[in-house]
C-alpha cells in the first residue's frame, strides 16, 4: 500500500502501521510524452525535401518518507522530501536528399540539412522533518517543525548543426562517402562555440569482382578504410562562471543571512573535444554467410581533451574545466558470428568477440602540474599506491618512518623522499615540479607513492551461444578481461 497506514481513530484519520513502516515509504512516478511529425515533398524526380519536428517531454516526481521507526527517520523525527524534474527536449530538422543513377553503373546520393535542438531542465525539491506523527508521510510538509529545505534550478542548452553527405557507388562494388558537419553548442563560451568535423570513407566489395566468382565458399568479402573527426560537447554549463546562494549565520547575533559564493570559474577559451580516427576493416562471409566476421584496426587521437584541471592553492576554487591535452589509442577488434545448426525447429548460433587496445598520453598542456608520483608517460587510467612491506610482528623494532605503528599493522616501504631546503621544505625545479632524492628519507608521504599498474586489460574476449527450439530460447555468455598490465614499482 502506498501510504503504509491503516485506520485507527476517525478523528485522526489514519495511524502508522507498525509493520509496513519499518522501511522507508518511497514513491516515484514518470509521465512522458513522445511526439514526432514530418512533412515530405518531391518537387522533381530524385529530390526529397523533409521537415521533421519532435518533442520528448518527461515529468518525474519522487516522494520519500523516512518514518521514525527507521534509524535515519528516528534521528530527525520523521523526514519527508518531494523532488520534481521537468526534462523537455525539442528538435527541428530540415533535410534535402537527391539520388540518381547514371548509365546504370554510377549511383550518386547527396544529403544536406540543418537541425536545431533545445534542452530544457527544471528541478525543484521540498523537504521537512520533525513531524508529530508519521501519518502525513510526504503529503503535509508544513506539519513538520524541523529544518525546511527548498531548492530549485533551471538550465537551457541549444545545439545547432549544419551537415552534408555525398555517397558514390561505382558498379555496386566501389564506394566513396564524404561528410562534413558544423556543430554549435551554447555550453561553450563565446570564443569557441562551433566545431567542424569532416570524414571520408572508402569501400571495395571484392566478392563482386569477376575473379572471385569461382570461389563459391566465399559469400562476401569487403575491404574498407575511413578517416574522420567527431566532437564532444558534454560539459553541462561548465564554460561559464556560476554562483550559488547559501545561508550563513551572523557570529555576533546569530541571525541568518543569505550569501552568494562562486561555484565555477569561466573558461572563454574552452573548445570542442575532437576525436580523429583512422579505421581499416575487412568484412567476410563464408559458406553462404553461415559464418560472418570482421577484423578492424584503428588509430585514434583525442585532442583538446575535456576534464578538470587543478589550480594553484591561492585560487578561491581548486579546479576549472579545461582542454588538458591529447591522448592516443591503437586497437584491434575481431568479431565472428556462426550459424552452427539451422533446422526448422532448432537453431544454434555463436558470437565471438576479441579486442586489444593500448591507450597513452600523447601530449600534456604546458601548465600541467602533476603530483610528485605522476609522469608524462603514465597510462591514462593509472593505479598509484604506496607499497606494503610486511606485517609488524610482536617484538619487532618499529620503523622510524612509522613511529606510531603497532604489531599487526602494515609496514609501508620507505623508498623515496623529497629534496628539502635548509628549513625542511620540499624543493621544486624550474617547472614547479618536486625534486626527489631517489633514496629513503625516514618519512612516509607522497614521495613513496608509485605507479603499480593500469586499469586497462591486456585484452578482452566474449563468447555468446544462443539456442532456439520452436518458441523457446536459451542464451549464455562468457566475457573476460585478461592480462591487466602491471608495472614494476622498483
Amino acid at each position: 500500500e502506498e501510504t503504509g497506514t491503516y485506520p485507527v481513530n476517525p478523528l485522526l484519520g489514519t495511524q502508522p502501521n507498525p509493520y509496513s513502516l519499518l522501511n522507508n515509504v518511497d514513491k516515484g512516478t514518470t509521465d512522458r510524452l513522445l511526439g514526432n511529425v514530418y512533412l515530405e515533398a518531391y518537387p522533381i524526380k530524385g529530390l526529397k525535401l523533409r521537415l521533421n519536428a519532435g518533442i520528448d517531454k518527461a515529468e518525474q516526481k519522487r516522494r520519500t518518507y523516512e518514518p521514525k521507526t527507521t534509524l535515519y527517520g528516528g534521528r530527525y523525527g520523521g523526514n519527508a522530501n518531494i523532488y520534481n524534474t521537468d526534462n523537455n527536449q525539442y528538435l527541428l530538422e530540415a533535410t534535402a536528399t537527391y539520388g540518381t543513377t547514371i548509365n546504370e553503373i554510377h549511383q550518386l546520393n547527396l544529403l544536406g540539412g540543418a537541425s536545431y535542438e533545445e534542452f530544457n531542465v527544471e528541478t525543484s525539491s521540498l523537504g521537512n522533518n520533525n513531524f508529530l506523527t508519521d501519518s502525513f508521510l510526504y503529503n503535509n510538509l508544513g506539519a513538520g517543525t524541523g529544518t525546511k529545505n527548498v531548492a530549485s534550478g533551471k538550465s537551457k542548452n541549444l545545439m545547432k548543426s549544419y551537415f552534408f553527405r555525398a555517397n558514390y557507388i561505382l558498379k555496386d562494388r566501389y564506394m566513396l562517402t564524404a561528410t562534413f558537419r558544423a556543430d554549435g553548442a551554447s555550453v561553450f563560451a563565446k570564443n569557441h562555440k562551433w566545431g567542424y568535423f569532416p570524414s571520408v570513407a572508402l569501400g571495395w566489395t571484392i566478392s563482386e569482382e569477376n575473379f572471385m566468382k569461382k570461389l563459391d565458399w566465399m559469400s562476401m568479402l569487403k575491404l574498407r578504410a575511413s578517416w574522420g573527426q567527431t566532437g564532444n560537447s558534454e560539459i553541462g554549463t561548465n564554460a561559464f562562471a556560476s554562483y550559488y546562494a547559501q545561508a550563513a549565520y551572523n557570529k555576533e547575533d546569530g541571525t541568518q543571512e543569505i550569501g552568494v559564493f562562486q561555484q565555477k570559474l569561466e573558461n572563454p577559451d574552452l573548445k570542442w573535444e575532437t576525436t580523429t580516427e583512422w579505421n581499416f576493416g575487412l568484412d567476410f562471409g563464408l559458406f553462404k554467410n553461415r559464418i560472418l566476421g570482421s577484423v578492424e584496426v584503428y588509430h585514434k587521437i583525442v585532442s583538446d581533451l575535456l576534464n578538470y584541471k587543478a589550480l594553484t592553492t591561492y585560487q578561491e576554487l581548486s579546479s576549472v574545466l579545461a582542454n588538458i591535452g591529447k591522448t592516443q589509442s591503437n586497437g584491434l577488434e575481431i568479431t565472428i558470428n556462426s550459424k552452427n545448426i539451422l533446422t526448422k525447429d532448432f537453431k544454434w548460433s555463436t558470437d565471438f568477440t576479441f579486442s586489444i587496445y593500448k591507450d597513452k598520453w600523447k601530449e600534456r598542456t604546458t601548465d600541467w602540474k602533476p603530483s610528485v608520483y605522476e609522469k608524462e608517460t603514465d597510462p591514462i587510467r593509472p593505479i598509484y599506491s604506496r607499497l606494503a612491506d610486511h606485517i609488524l610482528q610482536i617484538g619487532e623494532t618499529v620503523p622510524t618512518a612509522q613511529p606510531l605503528l603497532k604489531p599487526g599493522e602494515m609496514v609501508i616501504k620507505d623508498i623515496d623522499g623529497y629534496v628539502r631546503d635548509a628549513d625542511g621544505q620540499p624543493q621544486v625545479d624550474d617547472n614547479g615540479r618536486f625534486l626527489l632524492t631517489g633514496a629513503p628519507d625516514g618519512k612516509i608521504d607522497d614521495a613513496d607513492t608509485k605507479l603499480i599498474g593500469s586499469q586497462d586489460p591486456g585484452w578482452l574476449a566474449g563468447l555468446t551461444n544462443t539456442f532456439r527450439y520452436k518458441d523457446f530460447d536459451l542464451q549464455f555468455s562468457l566475457t573476460g578481461m585478461f592480462n591487466r598490465r602491471m608495472e614494476d614499482p622498483t
